[in-house]
């Protein structure tokens, strides 16, 4: 570097501000907690304290880079049912009885004022309340930042004269009423949102940090706000863009964490909205009052909220409802006391885990608690102090609170949860609670009348579909797109060693849709990864908190306990044998229906003919789920010369998806019979686009076949479906997920060559950056290798397109041998001439990567390329946060230092550094700790 160069870098150095070495600036997920008075005596002192925790949390959130606009900040109190009755009296200039109102708060948008009003003032009648006054809440913007100035809504509230009523009954009404209005405000497209609506408690949050949150909303400083519980939230936004009403808490609850299941969630979801049923007599239930029970528009707590207040006004004890949605690694505990057991066994029919990391805080405003999920990857503690006041939250001393006025401290840890009830004094830790819960009702009694266990481990296993089939396996193998190379590779080790094979991390082939050669549907499919601050789950040395178990049957009303609730069958894996399957196929309590996925070949050669295969296949799982049937087998057996097969993660998502719209998923369970999946990737996929089941019986047979003289047929198919198992704890735990019934319709992958029709219509909800495959250009796949089969009448030699390994005149590999050797003799001979023959090859090869695909745009003869100043190119410099292992040492501690020389700051990444690094030239001034997980 010359000398001119130095200089101007040492002035932009010399510009910015000096920063000590070690000066910390934390960032990391969301900060929340709660303080209580257990005895729910009310003090204006106690929300301050809240207030002041809150801002203690401040360093948890984001900020926007205005410097004064963060993520989203908030409290949930109990409701200071005096202050709001004196509000009242002061718009009315009447007495209002405290003891008989409800507020809601709502966000509108100034032009929909009026309106809102009036639809909201309809919802009330509608539920036997009346309104008493509009209050416009007192607030102070001016300590905004522009972003969340300009974005601001009006903020209205609704004071509620009540009847006289029990709570549960009140809050059931007022939980109606935000739903009719949720829904008419949407069928006008008003902006408007409740932020809360209740007797019990009421939430102030906004696009705020948290010192903001009191200097904002005047009624937080005024003395007569006196509550008896406080929750707070300081938000930091992962997945969804920060708005005013995606701030923390909602209407029962904060979070901090992520659901990595969330799509599978939401389906689910929608699947039990035509079953909902309220046995509440006393006021008139519209059939779609409740739906759509999740706002499609929240963050992914936003939606938990909504299950959780669904559960809570539905009469369940809010302790209970978070045991249900965020259940305790149950499976595997074998120190359970078995009545807790028999408690999350029982619920494990009624609803899937809403799976990922997560602290959850929670409130009705009677009980106030907290729970872990069942890895416990979020920190907890929790005090309780001798003047009855209870603090929790997700740090250490965020809550100023002198530990000598404490009697007793602890963490919550993975999957537990305390609880206080503010009107009794009790306080429950997590042994007592779940014995309480588990005291309900006699759940094991009901699980024993009901539940059915099935195994594969209680059949033979033996391949009943292969004791049936007319022509050689390789007919069928051929047919269903399988290669030699996956005999070898893939399956052939899941036989002998119980595992996959071990390959290293990449793929250097072309993706699915830039091939010539013909690809299985499931190669178009890709799993996302974990989003932000979720770590994988090592699922081998934590085989406790996985599970495969899965279950079979009707989803009934969710707002019921009834012993035919437990009435399922419960599968210890969504892998089944043969024999396991025929079993289920002969469970009259099931009426199963078996759909063939065939299509003839002269009607799958058609232009559409696919599509009309496909339409009428739904229109027979539509049928077949109206008339009773419990259980769809939706089966491709039965290939020959004269039918080919529908691709069976088409036909499987496609039934799904249209179940799903015609309300009708609930009602039954989805089994693929099919000879096409084969390796983990198919059956992850399949399990993810609504799949409850897979007997995979060209698989079993294949694997049967190619058993040596080692290995018993049996022991062949048992090892392979070990090895598929283990597979899918793989799979699931890279996204961090734990429960296979999570998994199942989660959705967790992208699309990549599928055109947005199909899409659409068959795989809903699926991010697709890339168009495609149209159906008609899938039935051509299927037709290449049933022309193959069939062909000729002698049994075919399956293909070897070298997808795993290379082969000449096969699949195209980015670094083949003619590539690698190319450099490595550039490289070796420090030769120009050689780098440019390696550059050819390279330049001259079929596109493996999209970005093959992109050319240089050349100027124009008269073009000038514009000189930038070098303060100003190197401010957009970044190493981004690139961990020590992901790089050599050598490659991370050469950046580092070229940051440092720079003035700007690199990033160690997930796990830390050596402190050998510390107070040099090679310190990275960003330190990013994660989890244990990462090895810190």
């Amino acid at each position: 570097m010359d000398d001119d160069h130095q200089s101007l870098i040492s002035n932009f150095h010399a510009s910015r501000p000096i920063i000590p070495l070690f000066t910390k600036i934390d960032r990391g997920s969301c900060g929340l907690g709660f303080v209580a008075n257990r005895y729910g005596k009310p003090d204006h002192q106690l929300l301050q304290l809240g207030i002041q925790s809150l801002t203690n949390l401040q360093h948890r959130g984001a900020l926007n880079a205005d410097g004064v606009t963060g993520d989203g900040a908030g409290i949930l109190t109990s409701l200071p049912k005096p202050f709001f009755a004196r509000e009242a009296q002061r718009l009315t200039n009447k007495p209002v009885d405290p003891n008989r109102i409800a507020v809601a708060t709502l966000f509108v948008h100034p032009e929909t004022l009026d309106d809102c009003r009036a639809i909201f003032e309809v919802a009330l009648a509608a539920s036997g309340l009346h309104l008493i006054v509009w209050r416009d809440v007192p607030h102070d913007p001016s300590g905004l930042g522009d972003y969340a100035r300009e974005t601001q809504p009006l903020i209205i509230q609704a004071i509620i004269q009540c009847p006289d009523l029990p709570a549960e009954k009140i809050e059931r009404r007022l939980f109606l009423t935000r739903k009719r209005f949720d829904r008419d405000a949407r069928g006008l497209a008003l902006a408007a949102y409740v932020v809360s609506c209740s007797s019990q408690t009421i939430v102030y949050k906004g696009l705020l940090l948290a010192p903001q949150l009191s200097t904002f909303y005047d009624d937080l400083r005024d003395p007569d706000y006196a509550p008896h519980l406080v929750i707070f939230h300081q938000r930091y936004s992962t997945n969804t863009l920060p708005s005013w009403h995606r701030a923390q808490p909602f209407r029962v609850l904060c979070h901090n964490g992520e659901i990595n299941t969330i799509q599978g969630n939401i389906a689910w979801m929608a699947a039990r909205e035509a079953n909902l049923k309220y046995d509440a007599p006393d006021f008139h239930l519209r059939a779609d009052d409740l739906a759509p029970i999740i706002d499609l528009d929240g963050s992914d707590t936003a939606m938990l909220d909504n299950a959780a207040e669904l559960l809570t006004r539905g009469g369940r004890d809010i302790r209970h409802a978070m045991a249900m949605l965020m259940p305790t690694a149950w499976e595997k505990d074998s120190g359970m006391p078995p009545r807790v057991r028999d408690f999350y066994r029982y619920h494990a029919a009624l609803m899937e885990p809403w799976d990922g990391p997560a602290a959850i805080v929670f409130s009705d405003g009677r009980i106030i608690g907290a729970c872990l999920d069942r890895n416990g990857l979020r920190p907890f503690r929790y005090f309780v102090c001798k003047d009855g006041t209870v603090g929790a939250a997700s740090e250490v001393g965020a809550i100023p609170m002198r530990a000598i006025k404490m009697t007793h401290k602890e963490r919550l840890g993975p999957g537990q949860m305390f609880a206080v009830d503010t009107q009794t004094g009790e306080l429950l830790h997590n042994a007592e609670l779940k014995d309480r819960l588990a005291s309900g009702q006699p759940y094991g009694d009901w699980l024993k009348e009901n539940l059915r266990p099935v195994t594969n481990r209680s059949w033979a296993l033996s391949s009943k579909w292969l004791e049936r089939s007319q022509l050689p396996i390789t007919n069928y193998q051929s047919a269903f797109g399988y290669t030699t190379e996956e005999l070898v590779v893939i399956i052939k080790p899941m036989i002998h060693n119980r595992s996959e094979a071990i390959g290293s991390m990449g793929d250097d082939t072309p993706a699915a849709i830039l091939s010539p050669k013909p690809r299985p549907l499931f190669s178009y499919f890709r799993q996302r990864f974990a989003e932000v601050t979720n770590p994988p789950i090592d699922y081998i040395r934590e085989p406790h908190v996985m599970s495969l178990k899965i279950r079979l049957g009707t989803r009934p009303n969710l707002l019921e306990e009834t012993p035919k609730h437990a009435r399922v069958i419960e599968l210890e894996s969504p892998l089944l044998a043969d024999a396991t399957l025929d079993f289920l196929r002969d469970d009259s309590s099931l009426r199963p229906t078996t759909l063939s996925t065939l299509v003839a070949v002269t009607v799958c050669a058609r232009p559409n003919g696919l599509a009309h295969a496909l339409k009428l296949l739904c229109a027979r799982a539509e049928a077949a789920a109206r008339s009773g049937s419990r259980l769809i087998i939706l089966s491709d057996v039965g290939v020959d010369k004269d039918h080919t097969f529908m691709p069976s993660l088409l036909a499987a998502s496609a039934v799904h998806h249209h179940l799903l719209r015609d309300g009708l998923r609930g009602r039954v369970s989805l089994v693929v019979e099919s000879g096409e999946p084969r390796d983990v990737h198919h059956f992850a996929t399949l399990i993810s686009y609504g799949a409850n089941a897979i007997n995979p019986y060209l698989a079993l047979a294949t694997a049967l076949s190619m058993a040596e003289h080692t290995l018993s047929p049996a022991r062949a198919m048992r090892n392979y479906l070990h090895a598929a198992e283990h597979g899918l704890f793989k799979i699931m735990a890279k996204m961090g997920i734990t429960t296979i019934d999570s998994y199942c319709g989660a959705q967790i992958f992208e699309a990549v060559g599928i055109s947005n029709a199909v899409i659409a219509q068959h795989f809903e909800g699926t991010p697709s950056h890339v168009g495609g495959l149209e159906l008609d250009d899938i039935a051509k796949i299927v037709l290449w290798w049933h022309d193959k089969a069939f062909s000729d009448e002698n049994s075919p030699k399956l293909e070897s397109h070298g997808f795993y390994k290379f082969k000449r005149d096969g699949e195209t590999h980015g670094f083949s041998p003619d590539v690698v050797n190319a450099l490595h003799e550039a490289v070796e001979h420090n030769d120009y001439d050689l780098y440019k023959k390696f550059v050819a090859l390279v330049h001259s090869r079929p596109p493996v990567d999209f970005r093959d695909l992109l050319d240089f745009a050349l100027p124009t003869s008269n073009f000038q390329l514009p000189i930038e100043h070098i303060t100003e190119i190197v401010k957009r410099f970044s190493t981004a946060a690139m961990s020590h292992g992901a790089l050599s040492k050598e490659a991370h501690e050469t950046m580092s230092t070229a940051m440092n020389r720079i003035g700007a700051w690199s990033n160690s990444g997930e796990g830390g550094e050596d402190p050998a690094r510390y107070d040099n030239k090679k310190n990275d001034c960003i330190k990013q700790v994660a989890s244990a997980r990462f090895g810190v």
